[in-house]
């Protein structure tokens, strides 16, 4: 019955089973299960620091662990806010000064010291002005940096501080140098430094059902500093927010990829079970196509200034995005030339839907569209801004925490043999040019020599054959070494590789061959995730590993797109034609009705398009400009819900055993113990009562608890003689009335009842 109490030991003994059971066996929780365990972790800590304060005084450790555990969860996410840990060190010093002050003013009252009735509160109002400075001071420091102090940070080699500062100078202006890279590859992030730190880990990470071995790509990264590469993407243009937007796509929608490659590709599926926290990183197949998760989908973006002709231009020719604009241009009527400066709709709904297009298109993506008459006396439309380029996939993010969920991602393997990537050619785009053949001044005259060489001597003349070249002298001429480090302050990383050191690992092959096509002008990028692994019979899948992390080469080739090499000889080459068997090939473009964008109420234009089957277009501004909790994260709600609510759970805990304890300070110390030998009475069934004698209450009491007969009746003797004697000795009195609270409460104390002073 919904609100009764009768299933809830049920439901809590299947959670604890639940529990141990996923401890043992290493599987991922259910999320009940994580529930529950992250609630018993939180009354675990705030009981283990009550009983610390209360029953032992141990201030500093009360206050300590359940400081370092918001400290840990605040470490995990560089992103999540600072306050609560704040609000935590008020919170600390309030209760340490109070706590503080009536620890020592039992030890006085012990002693015979007379001490003021006002200490406790004075300490504690000293206590809060204390906090009050400190927070302030790390609100101030939070909200203005000091430019020294970083700088300092920066040139003491604090790798940390360093990190931060050059991620908050990165971020600043489009288009700025970006700062050296940090990291390594096995992080999945939008940054790397090669050399740096080693990924390991036997644990799994992932689970993928698929009908071949597969790369799995997490991020793609086009900018070489000399020492690492980071992801630019959409830092060119004022238009461009930084970091570069990501389109939302929903569940199972496939990206707009050009008709160009789509005949070229395959579709291959594959199933992905995650078994660690990813964040909202996915993992996708060579060019992402599609995945089951609604997916925020990081791409680059193109400008693009061009005039169209309305009746001379078959719409499956421009960007997806413009297709709709198009088709309604062409089905409907204007007016005569003559009759003004620019065209008008003679159809009021062609106006409004024209008027809703170009607003979708201002709103989700930086572009204009502005109608006008060419000489001759015909409709052009003028579009200019940025469009997205959804075959340049940079990163692929659930829209939700998936939360160690599954997912299928269906990716696009190339069908081309190595004659037409040999034909391709070299008339690359604009947008690949500049984003991808960009180098810094590190890079060495030695190295553009010995790139010219490999190629002169392999006989190389077409950007396919150099890139096989490269890769294959890297393979042939250099020691794989799993430790190799970077390079050494001020010396390019590929210039040391390639004629120093000589011992590299995948992020050195990967980057000297991306770097020697780059000079060769051939555009060239780094991907990281993980290479393939063996099939795992008893785990029914491929099973990818920490270990297995992974950085290779793609290289772009006109209509054919990006193609994956293997420069790394630790890894089997990638050969055209085995790239894994695709389950079936991807549709041909038809002929099908689009429908246009219209408002509410208006007429709807149907007219037939040339579009690609099953590439509809992306959600309407659906553009998303941060970035997500995990590699690249962005801390959720719930996160700091909970964070907020251990902090004041546990203020909430401390105040009221802070406020119980203190009920009793200041008194005699008879006196306060047959105070807390009546509040424990209560608790087992034994209520005071003011026509009851001390004694008389003791006697009850040990019938109740008969182990604590002895310690009831010495703490009642001790409230009696204290009360009504003369001439007594008030320390012999107090140590005698310690020893039996003691023992009274020790006889009384099971798990039903709240062990307190």
């Amino acid at each position: 019955r919904s609100g009764g109490w009768r299933g809830v030991p049920d439901r809590y003994e299947f959670l604890l089973r639940g529990f141990f059971s996923s401890l043992d066996s290493g599987d991922r929780f259910d999320a009940d299960v994580a529930i529950f365990a992250i609630g018993l972790m939180m009354w675990l800590v705030g009981y283990s620091a009550s009983w610390m304060l209360f029953r032992r005084g141990w201030v500093f450790w009360s206050l300590a662990i359940p400081g370092a555990v918001l400290l840990t969860t605040l470490a995990l996410d560089r992103d999540r806010a600072g306050w609560p840990a704040l609000a935590y060190l008020g919170i600390a010093f309030a209760i340490a000064a109070g706590q503080t002050a009536q620890i020592r003013a039992r030890t006085w009252q012990l002693h015979g010291i007379e001490q003021p009735r006002t200490l406790g509160r004075r300490s504690i109002v000293l206590g809060s002005i204390i906090a009050a400075i400190a927070v302030g001071v790390g609100l101030y420091d939070s909200f203005d940096l000091d430019d020294r102090f970083r700088q300092q940070a920066v040139e003491s080699g604090d790798r940390i501080a360093s990190w931060v500062s050059d991620t908050l100078d990165r971020s600043g202006q489009p288009g700025s140098t970006p700062e050296l890279a940090s990291g390594n590859y096995g992080s999945f992030d939008d940054q790397f430094k090669v050399g740096e730190g080693i990924p390991s880990g036997d644990s799994p990470v992932a689970v993928v059902q698929s009908g071949s071995r597969e790369y799995l790509a997490a991020r793609r990264l086009n900018e070489y500093d000399g020492s690492g590469w980071l992801s630019t993407i959409g830092l060119t243009g004022d238009e461009i927010s930084s970091p570069a937007p990501r389109i939302e796509f929903r569940a199972d929608q496939p990206m707009n990829i050009p008709r160009s490659q789509i005949e070229h590709r395959a579709e291959s599926h594959a199933s992905i079970v995650l078994l660690q926290p990813s964040g909202r990183l996915l993992f996708t197949i060579d060019q992402h196509f599609s995945t089951s998760a609604p997916s925020l989908v990081r791409v680059g973006w193109e400008a693009i200034e061009e005039t169209y002709i309305v009746d001379s231009i078959n719409p499956i020719e421009m960007p997806v995005d413009l297709r709709d604009l198009m088709i309604l241009l062409q089905s409907a009527s204007f007016t005569a030339p003559d009759s003004g400066d620019k065209p008008e709709f003679t159809s009021a709904s062609s106006a409004e839907a024209f008027a809703e297009i170009q607003t979708r298109l201002t709103q989700s993506y930086p572009v204009r569209a502005d109608l006008g008459w060419t000489d001759d006396g015909r409709v052009q439309v003028h579009v200019s801004g940025r469009l997205p380029v959804y075959s340049d996939v940079e990163a692929v993010y659930s829209s939700a925490d998936l939360g160690g969920a599954s997912y299928s991602v269906t990716g696009l393997l190339p069908l081309v043999s190595a004659g037409e990537l040999a034909a391709a050619g070299t008339d690359y785009p604009p947008y690949i040019s500049s984003t991808y053949l960009h180098l810094p001044d590190t890079v060495t005259q030695e190295t553009f020599d010995l790139a010219n060489q490999i190629v002169q001597q392999a006989g190389a003349t077409t950007a396919y054959e150099q890139a096989l070249a490269i890769q294959n002298y890297l393979r042939a001429n250099f020691t794989y070494q799993i430790d190799a480090g970077p390079a050494p302050n001020g010396r390019d990383i590929v210039d040391y590789f390639l004629f120093d050191s000589q011992i590299g690992r995948c992020d050195h092959y990967a980057s000297s061959m991306a770097v020697m096509l780059r000079m060769l002008g051939v555009p060239a990028r780094i991907v990281t995730g993980f290479a393939p692994v063996p099939f795992d019979s008893d785990m029914n899948g491929y099973v990818y590993r920490g270990r297995n992390a992974h950085a290779w080469v793609e290289v772009y080739f006109p209509d054919y797109g990006w193609i994956a090499f293997e420069p790394t000889p630790s890894e089997d080459p990638i050969e055209l034609g085995e790239t894994g068997t695709p389950d079936r090939s991807t549709p041909e473009p038809t002929v099908e009705p689009t429908q246009t964008a219209v408002p509410q109420g208006t007429e709807i234009v149907r007219t037939p398009a040339v579009t690609p089957t099953g590439t509809p277009l992306p959600a309407p501004a659906a553009i998303d400009t941060d970035q997500p909790a995990s590699s690249d994260g962005s801390p959720s709600l719930w996160r700091y819900g909970l964070g907020a609510a251990a902090v004041g759970l546990l203020a909430l805990l401390s105040l009221v055993f802070w406020r119980r304890h203190a009920r009793f300070s200041g008194m005699p110390v008879a006196h306060a113990n047959y105070g807390r030998l009546q509040r424990l009475g209560r608790f087992i069934g034994v209520a005071p009562s003011p026509q009851k004698t001390p004694r008389e209450y003791a006697a009850e009491f040990a019938r109740a608890k008969p182990r604590s007969a002895d310690g009831a009746m010495r703490v009642a003797e001790a409230y009696t003689w204290e009360q009504y004697a003369t001439n007594i000795d008030a320390r012999e009195i107090a140590v005698e009335s310690e020893h039996g609270w003691k023992d009274a409460r020790r006889g009384a104390s099971d798990w039903r009842i709240w062990r307190r002073r």
